[in-house]
């Protein structure tokens, strides 16, 4: 189904009460609705860590520490998990990572987003701010098919039991994978 059916279907069920994030996680379906929210604001400093972190908070949730889903050149293909298992509000992490495709060029440093969406032809949606020095909440479509240098890592949220530290997000995504 590609995304603007998904998209249409999603309203129709949600005119009906039925929510289209209902199969999600409960972090999962907190952390886009918060990212919807702040769509064109500016979220805590306005770094690429301070949205996701703010969006896991308002989850009550933190990083997942395991990468279900990640790619590197070291091996081009997947290393574990498949795009089929990445969720909307999952949290994606960049390092020196490159995409081309034929229309587009991106480049991500050390850069972390939450998931949005991923459709049937292996290209997701994501939040993200600080990208080119936009500091706003901002969605950008990606081609997983463009990858070709560097490293991207998926993990999936996980509710906060009482005694983790509230700072695990951004230091998980400032350290190296």
């Amino acid at each position: 189904m590609n995304l603007r059916l998904s998209i249409f279907l999603g309203f129709i069920c949600l005119g009906s009460g039925f929510s289209a994030f209902a199969d999600l996680p409960e972090p999962n379906q907190t952390i886009v609705a918060f990212c919807d929210s702040h769509k064109n604001q500016k979220v805590g400093n306005g770094m690429c860590a301070a949205l996701v972190h703010h969006a896991l908070s308002a989850a009550n949730a933190s990083q997942g520490k395991k990468y279900f889903f990640s790619l590197s050149n070291k091996s081009p293909i997947v290393e574990k998990g498949t795009l089929a298992d990445v969720l909307p509000g999952d949290v994606i992490v960049f390092r020196n990572a490159f995409f081309k495709t034929k229309n587009r060029t991106m480049t991500f440093g050390y850069h972390v987003a939450i998931i949005k969406s991923v459709d049937n032809e292996n290209k997701i949606s994501i939040y993200q701010q600080n990208y080119g020095g936009n500091k706003h909440v901002v969605t950008t479509s990606i081609s997983i098919n463009g990858f070709k240098n560097g490293w991207i890592g998926i993990s999936r949220p996980k509710t906060k039991t009482p005694h983790q530290n509230s700072n695990t997000v951004e230091q998980d995504a400032t350290s190296n994978p």
